[in-house]
């Protein structure tokens, strides 16, 4: 059945007395979106769930709080939910493109970065002074005689040796040089190729005979300088792990001396000691 109607019943009039309130300051703010309920329970559902690789996508027109709607639900699910860890990103010395992460209880995180922050600042002014310290450089200055003095005497050993056979050894950058020494004197290049050749080929073959001693105390002599390279380094690690360990002790006691912060505090520790030389002022 058609009905007619007339021009005013097209308009809906609200009868303001039949409001209750003044003003909308009046009203509670409106939680939520207005008839979306499937669409928070789509959003509720998702926050909800524990398992990795699951996504949330909203979408719909500009203006309409999309945003807002869902960080209102997902500071509603915070509350719900427990405290999460905190994850500092530290660095993997042996393999530098794969950092580690290690987990601390929520604030603890930041009090991690700050503490090594001040732990390397510290380092960084304490092991200059230590490298500096007497102590140390009498222990270096020790190693070095003792190096020079053994040198010095395998090289008096060959310059005997040398002496027998008719040769003078005279030390240059590049290396030694056998000089031949004829009635006390040693003969350059122009007083060598005046010789006759029965002298010369009697020279050649006593060289021949030094040759390998000479050799041999190239070889000595650079071993000599390898471990006293390794001695300076020793005393080095030593100094730099008394200094070291000294400041990171309260890291071990406020972030645990067991676990994951410890197995990287432990390879740092490594990592300097390979490293102390760094710390060593010019």
């Amino acid at each position: 059945m058609i009905t007619k109607i007339k021009p005013k019943e097209l308009s809906n009039r609200v009868d303001i007395r039949h409001i209750p309130f003044d003003t909308t300051l009046d009203l509670e703010p409106l939680d939520g979106v207005i008839a979306q309920e499937r669409a928070l329970d789509a959003i509720r559902t998702g926050l909800e769930l524990k398992k990795r690789n699951f996504n949330i996508f909203a979408c719909g027109l500009s203006g309409t709080g999309r945003t807002s709607t869902v960080q209102g639900l997902v500071k509603e699910q915070a509350v719900k939910e427990s405290v999460p860890d905190d994850w500092v990103i530290v660095t993997n010395f042996r393999h530098p493109g794969r950092p580690i992460t290690l987990p601390f209880p929520a604030g603890k995180g930041r009090e991690f970065k700050k503490a090594m922050k001040e732990f390397v600042k510290t380092l960084k002014q304490e092991l200059p002074k230590a490298f500096q310290s007497s102590d140390y450089q009498e222990s270096v200055q020790a190693l070095v005689s003792e190096s020079i003095e053994k040198q010095s005497e395998m090289f008096k050993i060959l310059s005997k040796e040398a002496e027998k056979l008719g040769f003078e050894l005279k030390g240059t950058k590049s290396g030694i040089m056998t000089l031949p020494v004829l009635d006390g004197k040693s003969l350059s290049n122009k007083d060598f190729n005046e010789l006759s050749d029965d002298k010369k080929k009697e020279f050649e073959e006593k060289r021949k005979e030094l040759e390998p001693l000479v050799r041999s105390f190239i070889a000595g002599n650079r071993e000599v300088d390898l471990q006293t390279r390794d001695k300076i380094q020793e005393v080095q690690e030593d100094i730099a792990r008394t200094v070291i360990d000294r400041n990171m002790e309260p890291l071990r006691k406020d972030f645990g001396d067991d676990g994951p912060v410890s197995k990287f505090l432990d390879k740092l520790m490594e990592h300097m000691l390979e490293n102390a030389g760094m710390f060593i002022n010019d």
